[in-house]
C-alpha cells in the first residue's frame, strides 16, 4: 500500500486536493497533471491544494506546485511548512484559522490536567494553519 498519495474532494463550493505522507516530486507531478484537468472543469470554485496531512514537502515538489498558486488556487498548510511555502507562492500567507480540538479531547485533558499538576500536553492546543 502506498505511503504517499492524494485525494480529491469535490465538494459543491470547492475542489480539494488532500495530500497524505510525504509531498515528493513523483507525487507532485501526478498532482499537477490533476490539477490542470481540474482547473479546467472548477467552473469558477475555488480549487485548495491541503497539506495539513502531509509528512514532509520536498522544495521541488512545492515549486513545481506552486507555479500554479493564482487567482483560483490556494495552498492550506501547517506552520511548520510556513517558511519553504511562502518563499515559493506569489501571494502572502495568511493564517486560515485554528483548528478546535473535539469535546472529549478536552475533558480528558482536564482530567489529566486535575490528576497531573502542571500538566500541559500539546494536543490541547489549537493547531493554526496557514493559506497562501
Amino acid at each position: 500500500m502506498a505511503a504517499d498519495l492524494f485525494y480529491l474532494h469535490d465538494l459543491p463550493g470547492a475542489l480539494r486536493f488532500e495530500i497524505r505522507g510525504v509531498m515528493s516530486e513523483g507525487l507532485a507531478d501526478a498532482v499537477v497533471r490533476s490539477l490542470q484537468t481540474a482547473l479546467s472543469i472548477a467552473g469558477g470554485r475555488p480549487v485548495f491544494v491541503d497539506l495539513r496531512h502531509a509528512t514532509d514537502v520536498e522544495p521541488g515538489a512545492a515549486a513545481k506546485l506552486a507555479e500554479f498558486a493564482g487567482a483560483t488556487l490556494r495552498f492550506v498548510f501547517r506552520e511548520d511548512h510556513l517558511p519553504l511555502m511562502a518563499s515559493l507562492a506569489p501571494r502572502t500567507a495568511a493564517p486560515a484559522g485554528e483548528s478546535p480540538q473535539p469535546q472529549w479531547r478536552r475533558t480528558l485533558c482536564r482530567l489529566a490536567s486535575m490528576i497531573l499538576r502542571g500538566c500541559r500536553c500539546l494536543s490541547c492546543a489549537a493547531t493554526r494553519f496557514w493559506m497562501i
